[in-house]
């Protein structure tokens, strides 16, 4: 989060999804802001916050990278890899 707006993004099946929402404005978050032209420089800052973030935290996944760097599903042995 960022000056009450949240960016969200997740993958399914491959396919990459960005949300941006006002929770000032929208607490239920129902209205996605991540298309609209006007939003454009706060979504690319809290794209590059996160993406910094995730590097600071030695977070293995690149969002900028198809299937976040890790382009095969992972199995639940993937995960528990991970995760002990």
């Amino acid at each position: 989060m960022h000056h009450n707006f949240k960016l969200i993004r997740y993958n399914v099946n491959g396919q990459p999804f960005v949300q941006l929402f006002d929770l000032n404005t929208d607490p239920l978050e129902m209205h996605n802001l991540a298309e609209e032209t006007r939003h454009r420089v706060k979504l690319t800052f809290m794209d590059s916050l996160l993406n910094r973030t995730m590097k600071e935290m030695n977070d293995f996944c690149d969002i900028h990278k198809p299937g976040w760097g890790y382009p095969k599903k992972w199995t639940m042995s993937d995960v528990k890899k991970l995760n002990p």
